[in-house]
């Protein structure tokens, strides 16, 4: 169920034959950014996906960093707990979504969501 979900977020984005079985893939998606997906799926242990979206800053790394961890704040009670930090000249957001969160729609959400926290 858990690659069916992956495969259905593909093809919500046109990509009919997306596939984490080999490992992470990194997708660099116009406009959003560099999007890199891991999926932990270990024997006895629920499968978790991790969504780890990076871009070039186009504000002062200050600025970025104080609205990122505003926008994190419980009482703005956001849709996913999201990690950030830099990577050089770039910043970066990732959530990660349990399996029981994991559908096609959900991680579409999820990649909206972590656009919108950069783009502000």
């Amino acid at each position: 169920m858990v690659y069916d979900e992956i495969q259905e977020f593909g093809r919500r984005i046109g990509l009919s034959n997306l596939d984490l079985s080999g490992g992470p893939v990194t997708l660099d998606i116009e406009e959003i950014g560099r999007l890199t997906m891991t999926l932990k799926n270990e024997p006895g242990e629920e499968a978790e996906l991790t969504l780890m979206l990076v871009r070039n800053f186009t504000q002062e790394p200050e600025k970025v960093f104080r609205r990122l961890l505003a926008e994190a704040d419980w009482r703005s009670n956001p849709p996913y707990t999201i990690q950030t930090g830099e990577l050089g000249e770039r910043v970066f957001v990732l959530t990660r979504l349990p399996e029981s969160r994991l559908r096609g729609a959900e991680i579409e959400n999820a990649l909206r969501y972590l656009s919108a926290q950069l783009s502000n």
